[in-house]
């Protein structure tokens, strides 16, 4: 008899190869992908519509939980289609010394997307340090 708890993969997807050969082998019902694991928001965008398209269960999500990575998160995951969209961890409230404000506080178990341009947050570009590499 088939298992009736869906089987979720998380660290093993880690580009858009594990995704498709996970979907082809039917090993999992949904995956979480990780911004900073396969490269960034483009590759994580890219992977989270394939696997959306293919019926899984999504969930982003990063290593990190400062506000920078949380509202990257944020974007990718709430612009998740509701019906395919999985469940998350607020990281972002484990932070204690944090690189941007303007994440809203969760309200009733949920978050929410910052507002104003971009990522909606503003640097703290202070607390980052000097740049270890400009653009010629």
């Amino acid at each position: 008899a088939r298992c009736s708890v869906p089987m979720l993969l998380d660290e093993s997807i880690v580009s858009l190869h594990a995704l498709l050969t996970a979907w082809r082998a039917g090993t999992a019902d949904g995956v979480t992908i990780k911004l900073s694991r396969v490269g960034g928001v483009t590759p994580t965008a890219t992977m989270r519509d394939v696997a959306a398209d293919l019926g899984l269960q999504v969930t982003v999500e990063d290593t990190g939980g400062a506000s920078i990575d949380t509202a990257a998160m944020l974007h990718l995951s709430l612009s998740t289609p509701a019906d395919r969209r999985g469940p998350t961890v607020d990281f972002n409230a484990w932070v204690t010394a944090d690189n941007a404000t303007g994440i809203p506080a969760p309200a009733g178990g949920r978050v929410a997307l910052p507002e104003g341009p971009g990522l909606g947050v503003e640097v703290l570009e202070e607390l980052l340090g000097e740049p270890f590499f400009r653009a010629p």
